[in-house]
């Protein structure tokens, strides 16, 4: 029942740094993002931050997309719009966080 790990290995953790750094990025934007920002809007924007992914899927691995996935989006895209036009406390500070939040 005990887990054994190899000695630590300086080129690997190099190599990890990487992910490492955007992982603190993106911690760090979405604490920035809830200074400004409702909860439900940085719920909206995760939710379509997917949109990045499929779209990174397309272009990096050509990875086709279904219809059920593009009437998905669909509905995440009109769903995102009546949120944002409800959103009586409008920051574009706080829609900046979130969007760098997203990318990282």
């Amino acid at each position: 029942g005990v887990v054994h790990y190899p000695p630590f290995d300086s080129s690997v953790a190099l190599r990890w740094l990487p992910v490492d750094m955007f992982f603190v990025v993106m911690l760090s934007t979405s604490f920035e993002a809830m200074r400004f920002l409702s909860v439900p809007m940085i719920t909206v924007f995760k939710q379509l931050a997917n949109l990045l992914t499929v779209c990174g899927e397309y272009v990096f691995f050509g990875k086709g997309i279904t219809y059920g996935v593009l009437l998905s989006f669909a509905v995440m895209i009109f769903g995102a719009v009546l949120a944002a036009e409800n959103d009586l406390a409008f920051s574009f500070a706080g829609y900046a966080w979130q969007v760098s939040n997203c990318v990282a």
